[in-house]
């Protein structure tokens, strides 16, 4: 069982309002089986006996089988996994498979649940920096070609994106689906 801090012996997970606008929020198993998936995963590393096997596990990975996660949310084994597989597809969290176990983690967990009391304040204050910036930029300068800026989140994704062309339209796709889904599911 993971632990997480606590307050008077209750212990607790970060949610951010900005998952009221998330494509999670809006599917009630979804939504479920990813909040689970928080409250499952560990705040610090420890170590764990899973059968014979020992796992060190890392902040914001737990051990995941399908089948106690249907017990414990009260669905059918094949739905948890879907849904588990969904939050794969969309980098929400990472699986590691083996044939025991999956050793899930939770993508951004230190982002999400660290103890800052705004994680995404930079990135918002970087977005309105740029956006004066480029809207400054552009008055008197029509005829002069500009360099692009790119935000330190985006060029970190782009250095893993396997095709390099195209990186201007990729930054305002990256930026789109930062501003829908949130920089975590990115």
């Amino acid at each position: 069982m993971s632990e997480s801090p606590s307050v008077n012996g209750q212990s607790w997970i970060r949610l951010h309002r900005e998952l009221l606008k998330n494509y999670v929020f809006q599917n009630e198993k979804l939504w479920k089986v990813f909040t689970w998936c928080l409250l499952k995963a560990t705040w610090k590393p420890h170590e764990l006996m899973v059968g014979r096997q020992k796992v060190k596990l890392e902040p914001g990975q737990f051990v995941f089988g399908r089948h106690a996660a249907a017990r414990e949310l009260n669905m059918k084994p094949s739905t948890v996994w879907s849904y588990i597989k969904l939050l794969e597809l969309d980098r929400i969290i990472d699986i590691k498979p083996n044939n025991k176990f999956s050793l899930i983690t939770v993508a951004n967990w230190e982002l999400w649940q660290s103890d800052n009391k705004h994680p995404d304040n930079k990135l918002d204050n970087k977005r309105t920096t740029d956006g004066q910036q480029m809207d400054t930029n552009k008055k008197g300068k029509e005829g002069k070609e500009r360099k692009e800026v790119y935000t330190p989140e985006f060029e970190t994704w782009y250095s893993s994106w396997p095709r390099k062309q195209g990186k201007s339209d990729s930054a305002k796709n990256f930026a789109k689906r930062v501003q829908e889904h949130g920089l975590s599911f990115v």
